[in-house]
């Protein structure tokens, strides 16, 4: 009996054993690696050699490429497509599909034949789809339709990686297009901290704003379609993974989802990027004579009253007020921040001391400044000379109008050097710079009023931001006096904001667009388009200061033009603009040559040498831009502007 139980033990457990084996080869299902029932015989670099900027190609060669999908539409933020990179360069396909991630997710090898397909673009962003469509009177690129995919597009291995390629913000350009590409040591700009990374309630695709700890800027654009579309975009700074795009010359980056924003570092500047607010009065209180250096995570946000354009000003020296009080900046090297430029300052670290009597944040580094705005607007006060004097230390580094002052030199004419400021019993010293722009301009001869900043050097002074700050009302000079010369090249502004430079009109009179800085691989220029605009009509001026024509000169600039539809912009004249009234003055078109038809995308043609010898009094240069949001939507830029004698 036992020797019948042992061996029904035995045959049970063989039969235990066989049904295991069995149950693990039939249940579990077999492991299917992908191939791609072709070899390739072109690269996407190749085939993106093929296009043509604005025009829809058809294909006709055997073109078979392999590649790995970088992004998908798994997340949102990449709708109907598809972006495949291979060792060469990316590039994105057009599909009329959702859900594409399910069969071609990110890390997928893929094979795809081109032949039959078409190639185009979208704003400069080559697009691979299927034939065209008419979009209103616009013919568009179609997507590949869905019983058509399996036709071109192969699915094969999975778990491809991809490394993105290391750049800095400076080194992006159009060869990366549609490449994975990642950059570290950035972070939000400080205006759009606490944003999410779309408007989900407003439904709207946005714009953020990436910087590095310079002046590197670039855009990050996201889909309010994105699954993390409402996340609030981290504080910190780190490192970044996202697919390069371009939208006509604006440089964009696209993510595939949050796991390629890895921002764990402290920001730039050394502080936490949200250390305490502190008013320049708070820190002006924490010198007490001797040279310190501030231990605290303490920052002040302030608007630049300086204006580095005129040059009456230290390149390296900037003037920053807030509500009560002001203060010098003296960096490590030439800034870039304008008059009315908004900066939030970090000061842990930053030295804080006096140099000729002047308290000054020194030594600072260009990463402890961030721009919020731009445009902002300080008031003068006003002040008699005797209650400047009484009370200079707790006006220093602020803007300060005194009214009807004379102005006197003990020898010359010009404001170059020191001039002497009187009111009354009452003086201070004016000083300008020989560096400055309206240097050679001569002071008025009668009483004016004066806006200045109060500064220090061993000795009491005002010093002037320009010619427009001293305004008198019997001619003779100060804000009457026109310009003799100058240079403009936008160097220094922030891409996207209003054009507004000291003495410039920057003004429209139909619809509400104005000039606006541009930057695109590392150069600013001015920009006008009606692209998109929300207005039907648009017309936009950007007006020089009053020139004085008693010493004849020649004028030049450089201009560009980009999806041309219509010659939208010219330039012109005047001799009776009265600094405001645009319609009511005389404005006369000068000849010269302006970016055409036929001149290539976003490359700059120099005008000629304007000759301005028939204009003797007094004018006002301009750049006028005429556009309609229907059709006439060509844009135009402006760069290089420069007012010489002859």
């Amino acid at each position: 009996m036992k020797k019948f139980v042992v061996v029904l033990s035995i045959i049970l457990s063989a039969a235990f054993f066989f049904q295991s084996c069995l149950d693990h080869d039939f249940d579990e299902p077999p492991i299917v690696v992908n191939s791609i029932p072709f070899d390739a015989n072109s690269t996407v670099l190749a085939v993106k050699a093929l296009h043509q900027t604005g025009k829809f190609i058809k294909i006709d060669q055997e073109l078979n490429l392999h590649a790995v999908v970088i992004a998908d539409d798994k997340s949102g933020n990449f709708y109907k497509t598809l972006v495949i990179q291979d060792a060469t360069a990316g590039i994105e396909i057009k599909i009329n599909k959702t859900g594409l991630y399910t069969n071609f997710p990110i890390g997928m090898k893929v094979g795809l034949k081109c032949k039959g397909l078409t190639i185009s673009d979208y704003e400069g962003t080559i697009q691979l789809g299927l034939g065209t469509y008419l979009d209103g009177s616009n013919e568009r690129l179609s997507g590949i339709e869905d019983a058509l995919l399996s036709n071109y597009l192969f699915a094969g291995p999975t778990g491809q990686a991809i490394t993105p390629i290391e750049l800095s913000i400076g080194a992006l350009s159009k060869p990366y297009l549609s490449t994975l590409i990642k950059i570290n040591n950035i972070e939000f700009s400080r205006a759009d901290v606490g944003k999410t990374y779309a408007d989900i309630v407003g439904a709207k695709t946005w714009n953020l704003n990436l910087k590095d700890c310079g002046t590197q800027t670039l855009l990050l654009r996201t889909s309010n379609f994105a699954s993390f579309g409402n996340v609030v975009v981290p504080s910190n700074n780190g490192s970044i993974v996202g697919v390069l795009s371009i939208f006509r010359t604006d440089l964009q980056l696209y993510i595939r989802d949050t796991s390629d924003v890895q921002f764990f570092n402290t920001p730039c500047g050394g502080g936490s990027g949200s250390g305490t607010l502190k008013s320049i009065q708070e820190i002006r209180a924490l010198f007490t004579g001797a040279k310190t250096t501030i231990a605290e995570d303490y920052k002040i946000k302030a608007v630049v009253i300086s204006d580095k354009d005129n040059k009456n000003i230290n390149a390296q020296n900037m003037i920053v007020q807030d509500a009560n009080a002001g203060i010098a900046v003296r960096f490590t090297a030439a800034h870039s921040y304008a008059l009315g430029d908004e900066v939030e300052i970090s000061l842990n670290g930053v030295e804080l001391s006096e140099f000729n009597g002047l308290l000054q944040l020194n030594n600072v580094l260009a990463s402890k400044v961030t721009k919020s705005a731009s445009g902002k607007t300080v008031t003068a006060k006003s002040i008699t000379l005797a209650d400047l004097n009484a009370n200079f230390e707790a006006n220093e580094s602020q803007l300060v109008k005194l009214t009807d002052v004379a102005i006197s030199k003990s020898s010359g004419t010009t404001y170059s050097g020191t001039a002497k400021v009187t009111q009354g019993n009452e003086s201070i010293d004016l000083f300008t710079s020989n560096s400055a722009t309206f240097s050679g301009l001569n002071i008025p001869t009668k009483n004016a009023n004066i806006t200045a900043i109060v500064g220090q050097f061993t000795s009491k002074q005002l010093l002037l931001r320009g010619e427009y700050d001293v305004e008198t009302s019997g001619g003779g000079g100060g804000g009457s006096n026109p310009v003799e010369a100058f240079e403009i090249n936008f160097d220094g502004l922030a891409n996207n904001a209003t054009i507004a430079l000291a003495g410039w009109t920057n003004q429209a009179t139909v619809g509400t667009r104005v000039w606006l800085a541009k930057l695109f691989s590392g150069n600013v220029y001015a920009q006008a388009t009606a692209f998109n605009d929300t207005a039907p009509e648009a017309e936009m001026w950007l007006i020089s200061p009053k020139v004085n024509g008693a010493t004849p000169k020649l004028f030049s600039f450089e201009s560009a033009k980009a999806f041309w539809v219509h010659d939208g912009m010219k330039v012109m004249i005047s001799t009776n603009f009265d600094g405001s009234n645009i319609k009511a003055a005389t404005w006369q078109t000068l000849p010269c040559t302006i970016a055409k038809q036929s001149d290539a995308d976003n490359t700059f043609v120099p005008s000629g040498s304007i000759d301005l010898s028939a204009f003797s009094g007094t004018y006002h240069l301009a750049f006028v831009y005429n556009g309609t949001s229907a059709s006439n939507t060509s844009t135009y830029r402006v760069d290089n502007i420069v007012l010489k004698n002859k």
